[in-house]
């Protein structure tokens, strides 16, 4: 019996949210079970992506959603199960931290954001931000409950949300993402400062500039290279405003779409992830895709993704993070080793086909609600 799934991806502008809506439509799309795909999504004008001209697909831009964080309750507990209602669905997938089915209707709710979870994290945040986060948490909470299941992407996120909203653990069901990069560019004009760079050892950043992301540890690590007289350079995708940008050693490229961030990959040393907390960490998956080596933070998240594929630094030690890029720069068998442990673990995910396996649960929990 063919079903109807209900996405509710109001939000997912860019970036990782993006990613998964896109892959999961796609598998949605080639499941035979799913006759009809509804998504909610923000408005056109504020995503930077499309989904596909598919017959099966409906796209409904949802800007109520988008009016801070009483509109996006609204939309969520009120105006949402209304139109899922209207529109037949039988599965609803929110992914947007929160979010309630008609009576009736399951409803799986998709964890994406970790950084509630984190003290560590939440205490790097300003006053304003951190009540966000907390009123954020509480949401998901309280979709959590009334969901009929709860999908997450690692075995962390996996254990705090169990503790955090008491909930038994085969109500939790984990799908590791695998990494998505397609194409590639091959000369891009984005790369041209990082492609003619002499730095022998170029290090890339992929992410944005908030707090939890780290990014002091980040400028004080390359200081610590350059007094060593060691001759590396730092590419981020931040703007070119951002103060980081201004450091020695340091150049913002600024966003880069998916071809041209697979092509950055494929010229940097290593990519450094230092983040505090991530629900799952994307671009360390996309730099194991194409065998570039990974140094993180020595963070649950990152040993949930990386395992043994990565080296791993102290998050609150410049020092330490130093010496790691120093040591990846320097030996080449150590680089060689991590890229191919790290298309080992990226080869593993993507033969596992998540986003398949995700839709294909979707649709048997609609079948048995039915039945």
């Amino acid at each position: 019996m063919p079903f109807h799934l209900a996405i509710d991806a109001v939000g997912a502008k860019h970036s990782g949210a993006a990613i998964v809506l896109k892959a999961v439509v796609d598998a949605a799309i080639a499941n035979s079970e799913a006759r009809r795909v509804t998504v909610f999504c923000s408005p056109a004008s504020q995503r930077s992506f499309e989904l596909p001209d598919e017959r099966k697909v409906k796209v409904l831009d949802a800007p109520l959603g988008e009016h801070g964080p009483a509109g996006r309750i609204a939309w969520q507990y009120l105006r949402l199960p209304d139109l899922v209602h209207r529109c037949g669905a039988d599965v609803l997938l929110c992914l947007s931290g929160g979010g309630s089915p008609p009576e009736g209707t399951p409803a799986v709710l998709y964890v994406q954001q970790s950084l509630p979870f984190s003290q560590e994290a939440m205490a790097t945040l300003r006053l304003g931000q951190r009540f966000r986060a907390r009123l954020m948490g509480l949401n998901t909470g309280f979709a959590a409950k009334r969901s009929a299941a709860v999908a997450v992407q690692t075995p962390t996120m996996a254990r705090w949300v169990c503790q955090r909203f008491d909930l038994p653990p085969e109500r939790v069901r984990v799908f590791e993402p695998c990494p998505l990069l397609e194409n590639t560019t091959d000369g891009a004009h984005e790369l041209n400062e990082m492609r003619e760079s002499k730095a022998p050892a170029r290090f890339l950043y992929v992410g944005n500039a908030s707090a939890y992301k780290n990014l002091g540890v980040l400028a004080r690590a390359m200081e610590y290279l350059h007094r060593k007289h060691i001759n590396a350079q730092l590419f981020t995708t931040l703007p070119p405003w951002h103060p980081l940008a201004g450091a020695s050693g340091v150049a913002a490229l600024g966003h880069l779409p998916h071809p041209v961030l697979s092509e950055a990959y494929r010229l940097a040393t290593a990519l450094v992830m230092p983040s505090l907390v991530e629900t799952v960490g994307l671009p360390m998956l996309e730099a194991f895709q194409v065998g570039t080596p990974v140094v993180a933070a020595d963070r649950p998240y990152a040993h949930d993704v990386c395992g043994e594929a990565a080296v791993y630094f102290d998050p609150h030690s410049p020092e330490d993070l130093s010496n790691c890029l120093e040591e990846i720069a320097s030996d080449s068998i150590l680089r060689a080793r991590l890229s191919a442990a790290g298309r080992r673990v990226a080869r593993a995910r993507s033969e596992a086909r998540p986003y398949d396996a995700m839709v294909t649960w979707l649709m048997r929990l609609a079948r048995e609600t039915q039945s």
